[in-house]
């Protein structure tokens, strides 16, 4: 046991930019996760819409009327220029100018369109256009009534504002959005912890390769520290340097009152597990490569290829059906599967996924100590 603490704290002092790169990300992790927190709009939010009104008439009016009263909408007000600024901010969801004329348009039948700005944003356009599109078709309906009589028009349209039916609003269930809301900000932020996890342990193949290379190992032997000893003291530093990124993430959600909607207990358990998972692989890339270059490679590729096909970046039902089979081989699909089975409320959806990342590690361990204990291990 003391052979294995004096390599575990040796080794440990080796991978010091290892542990600050650790506790980096974490931070990272964390001010990102507060930042999402304060910043993200509020779904019962109304939405805001950029309006410039050039024609200042009854229907004009009117129109402000639907969007505020009938649709929720906030209308902001202003010079072009800004509004431009505002939406291009992503403060406005868009800009509606009312074009000089459109009554008098509308009651001589002549071609006039209310005119509006959109950003690269299909599903807020489709949404809106379908509003204005059944406004302007009413209106032109009563327009044709009223036989070019603005007055006429005027009268309509109060008759058909009384007319309207009375709506019933009901609130949104706030512990549903509450949930859904921590939920999405959480899964989008593990997935960047998936791939800095992966990443981040590159520190602990190069330890492995340098004791490789310098014959390390073989003088730590000689001095009767066994291969156990050996191995359990360097993955012991560098399961200790990952996981200080795991603590302070999940010490920043516990901070934002994370806890009473997803369960911090079982994701710890995962993300240890996925961590050792990730150094066990580590320690096979040191063990196997030939040259440094070689395991950074390695650890890069194979890191990048299974978070994508994982779920990390998307959701796996994204992708075609052949990939969706392929992601099962990778321990970065049942860690975001399980993830995101909590979020759609399978509480216990943890208990697979840690059974079979314990696996995952466990295999790399055993193909590690199977290689450790071979020739070529002890020689480049």
């Amino acid at each position: 046991m003391k052979k294995t603490w004096l390599v575990y704290v040796n080794s440990l002092q080796r991978m010091k930019a290892l542990v600050v790169g650790s506790i980096a990300a974490g931070l990272l992790l964390g001010v990102v996760l507060v930042l999402l927190t304060s910043l993200l709009p509020d779904t019962e939010a109304p939405m805001r819409i950029g309006y410039v009104d050039y024609d200042n008439s009854r229907v004009s009016k009117d129109f402000e009327t639907y969007l505020t009263e009938n649709l929720g909408m906030e209308l902001v007000t202003g010079e072009m220029s800004w509004l431009e600024g505002e939406l291009v901010d992503k403060h406005i969801s868009a800009i509606v100018e009312v074009p000089a004329g459109f009554e008098r348009a509308l009651l001589t039948d002549t071609d006039s369109a209310l005119l509006v700005t959109y950003m690269d944003d299909y599903a807020n356009r489709a949404f809106l256009q379908s509003y204005l599109e059944s406004y302007t078709g009413s209106v032109q309906l009563l327009a044709s009534s009223a036989g070019g009589d603005a007055a006429k028009l005027g009268t309509l349209m109060a008759d058909a504002q009384r007319a309207q039916l009375p709506m019933t609003i009901v609130a949104l269930d706030a512990e549903l959005l509450t949930w859904e809301r921590e939920w999405s900000i959480f899964i989008l932020l593990f997935g960047f912890f998936v791939i800095f996890s992966s990443l981040i342990t590159i520190g602990v193949a190069a330890v492995v390769f340098e004791d490789r290379l310098n014959k390390t190992y073989q003088r730590v032997q000689a001095s009767g520290v066994s291969a156990v000893s050996y191995v359990v003291g360097v993955c012991a530093a560098g399961f200790t340097s990952a996981i200080a990124m795991v603590l302070i993430a999940l010490g920043f959600a516990l901070q934002q009152g994370y806890a009473e909607n997803i369960a911090l207990g079982p994701i710890l358990l995962l993300s240890l597990l996925f961590v050792l998972f990730c150094v066990g692989f580590a320690l096979v890339a040191g063990l196997v490569s030939k040259t440094r270059n070689s395991y950074y490679w390695l650890i890069l590729a194979v890191a990048t290829i299974a978070a994508l096909l994982g779920g990390a970046y998307f959701p796996t039902e994204y992708a075609p059906q052949s990939l969706q089979l392929l992601a099962h081989i990778t321990p970065q699909f049942w860690l975001m599967d399980s993830i995101r089975s909590m979020a759609a409320r399978d509480a216990n959806a943890w208990m697979l996924a840690s059974c079979i990342l314990a696996l995952f590690s466990l295999l790399c361990f055993l193909v590690a100590g199977i290689r450790f204990a071979s020739r070529q291990s002890k020689s480049v």
